[in-house]
């Protein structure tokens, strides 16, 4: 099974300030939630032969709190194209004061983003026991091409935070 994962909260999370490639770390407060749930994975019996990060601190943090508290004896591996969406010059900013509709100067395209998916998801597809752990226009692009759809914007309506999911949107721990 293939499971996408989403990294931990951060200060920006908070603010509701879109990130995209803005290299952020977890806050505090995100650190603690990811030890709960690599816990809470742990006791509920979820296990990983692979984790995979996108090269952002945001995720290599959730990664390495994550694998800790579950108890992970693997390598975690850097994987480039996890890493979220650029936003271009609308990084920073107020994600409810924008129009995510269009696009943003320096901004990574609809279709570049579905084509950099869809090769990480055939590249680790046939991996068992893998996760990816990644961002939230990542997962979303993800689960809107398994359903046939057209990669949207919805950023008020994210993926949970460290909860592994399917690519249909199911998440291990309900």
């Amino acid at each position: 099974m293939l499971y996408l994962m989403r990294h931990g909260p951060t200060a920006w999370n908070a603010e509701g300030r879109l990130q995209g490639h803005t290299d952020i770390s977890l806050s505090p407060q995100g650190r603690e939630e990811m030890c709960r749930m690599g816990l809470r994975l742990r006791e509920a019996g979820f296990s990983a032969d692979r984790i995979l990060t996108s090269p952002l601190k945001r995720a290599r943090e959730t990664a390495k709190i994550i694998a800790e508290q579950m108890g992970f004896v693997g390598e975690i591996q850097v994987e480039p194209e996890l890493i979220e969406r650029c936003f271009g010059e609308a990084e920073g900013k107020i994600i409810a004061q924008l129009d995510l509709s269009g696009q943003f100067p320096g901004m990574e395209s609809a279709p570049e983003l579905c084509n950099r998916v869809e090769r990480v998801l055939q590249r680790y597809a046939c991996l068992p026991g893998t996760v990816l752990l990644t961002h939230g226009a990542f997962i979303q692009a993800s689960m809107d091409l398994q359903n046939g759809q057209t990669i949207g914007s919805d950023y008020c309506n994210l993926p949970p935070q460290g909860n592994p999911m399917t690519l249909n949107g199911n998440c291990f721990l309900k």
